[in-house]
């Protein structure tokens, strides 16, 4: 298992130059599958860069996300970065964050999440709660020499929503894979219920 940004350099190498999947069939939930978000001239599936430093804004949380950030600040939540090395403490993170995504995602097939949550070339971002148990993430599999990673699922248990969770674990992705890669786009897939999300994330790097 990885904390937030440690150990990440061992994983490029496993990462790198691979042709990304294509979206698979999902109705509910955040899955990352299934349609491409629609951008506001009607290009689709574009992968967008706004990566101007001068032109950037540093985003404002609202009032559900700083609700996150006090609670980070507590020391309530923590973000970590965890993926199949198979150590003990690694498995039972992504097994916590499968399960989530199944539930969350009930028309995805719960073998297609497993399968994907366990494979060694995706990574996890995940929130722990100060009692060591996972409350929602984002798996992802980073395209190194290609500078773009593709975001697969994203969910928040349902306790645990209405807190500003989605919008913190997006913008704390973004700050890992600026500072730790050198991706600078993101590619996502995402159905009917999950393009609301999307549209309100500053997603772009």
């Amino acid at each position: 298992m990885s904390t937030y940004g440690e150990k990440y350099e061992s994983r490029l190498n496993a990462t790198r130059d691979t042709n990304p999947r294509q979206g698979s069939e999902s109705n509910g939930g955040l899955a990352i599958n299934r349609k491409r978000v629609h951008s506001d001239d009607g290009d689709e599936g574009e992968i967008k860069d706004d990566y101007d430093d001068d032109e950037k804004e540093e985003p404002v949380p609202n009032g559900e996300e700083k609700t996150a950030m006090v609670e980070e600040q507590q020391g309530l939540i923590r973000f970590e970065v965890v993926y199949n090395d198979s150590e003990d403490e690694s498995m039972r993170r992504l097994t916590e964050l499968k399960n989530i995504f199944q539930k969350q995602l009930p028309k995805m097939p719960k073998e297609y999440i497993a399968r994907l949550v366990y494979d060694r070339n995706h990574s996890s971002l995940a929130i722990v709660k100060s009692n060591g148990h996972v409350v929602g993430g984002i798996t992802f599999r980073l395209f190194e020499q290609r500078q773009f990673a593709e975001i697969v699922f994203c969910a928040v248990s349902s306790s645990e929503q209405v807190k500003g969770y989605g919008s913190f674990l997006m913008n704390n992705l973004k700050d890992y894979i600026s500072a730790n890669t050198q991706a600078r786009h993101f590619l996502t897939y995402a159905d009917n219920y999950a393009t609301g999300y999307f549209q309100k994330q500053p997603i772009l790097l």
